[in-house]
């Protein structure tokens, strides 16, 4: 299962109601979208590993070309249980995980997606 917490950059209605549409459409129907505080919104994808995410993740920033479009900026957290021995994770470490990368994101510079690390 995978996090992502997306900063769209902009907290008006109109943009967030713009932003969830289009990532919608880039969503399959088992994944949950979900907003999330001022300017962010909440990607739930069960049965989606870490390289998977990364592709819808990378497909969320690729939404838009237009130059007055406000960067986006994503954090992803996955927990894949094949990956060795670690405790089971739940969604809230994993929000918390993808808010630590969503972080360093936003400190880069934005439009960019940053990945949990152990640490997180």
């Amino acid at each position: 299962m995978s996090v992502l917490l997306v900063s769209i950059g902009s907290g008006n209605a109109d943009t967030r109601a713009e932003a969830l549409q289009a990532a919608s459409r880039i969503l399959r129907d088992i994944d949950l979208l979900l907003p999330f505080a001022d300017d962010r919104m909440l990607a739930l994808l069960p049965h989606t590993g870490a390289s998977g995410a990364l592709k819808v993740a990378s497909k969320l920033l690729g939404r838009h070309d237009g130059a007055d479009a406000s960067p986006w900026s994503i954090g992803l957290a996955s927990y894949e249980p094949d990956a060795g021995p670690r405790k089971p994770a739940s969604y809230g470490s994993l929000i918390r995980q993808a808010s630590m990368a969503l972080k360093r994101a936003e400190r880069a510079g934005g439009n960019r997606v940053e990945i949990a690390s152990s640490n997180d």
